[in-house]
């Protein structure tokens, strides 16, 4: 494994209303053609436009695949991250990702599954979420 030459991407996702969805959002991120492997450097949520909280389940973000869409990474949004602090990332929940490292030919149809997890229990928070992947 080399990590000496990473071809880091950023993939932002749409605002979401953690606290009013209908149901927890599912998007892919598409392994890029030519790579073997990942490895996950940054899971967060930025462009926060309304305050984080959830009295029974927090908001989250979940890498993983199909088996389990938590498998690589879960980023529990802390209540009362608030606009003010507009990005929350790794660095407010540093045990978020689970395990960094993505062997592509794990995933099915190379396709990595992202989850966007609203909050219950009298819930609140918008944001947009992000991944943040080096290629190799």
């Amino acid at each position: 494994m080399s990590y000496a030459n990473l071809d880091i991407m950023t993939y932002q996702f749409a605002a979401f209303d953690f606290g009013a969805a209908v149901a927890d959002l599912e998007q892919g991120i598409m392994a890029p053609a030519g790579y073997e492997n990942g490895r996950i450097l940054d899971i967060g949520v930025m462009n926060i436009t309304e305050t984080f909280a959830g009295s029974t389940l927090v908001a989250a973000v979940k890498l993983g695949s199909t088996a389990n869409g938590s498998q690589y990474a879960k980023l529990n949004v802390a209540n009362t991250v608030a606009v003010a602090g507009s990005v929350f990332n790794t660095r407010g929940d540093t045990d978020a990702i689970i395990e960094a490292d993505i062997v592509i030919s794990d995933l099915t149809g190379s396709l990595l599954e992202v989850t966007l997890e609203e909050a219950t229990g009298t819930p609140t928070g918008q944001a947009q979420a992000y991944v943040v992947i080096g290629w190799y």
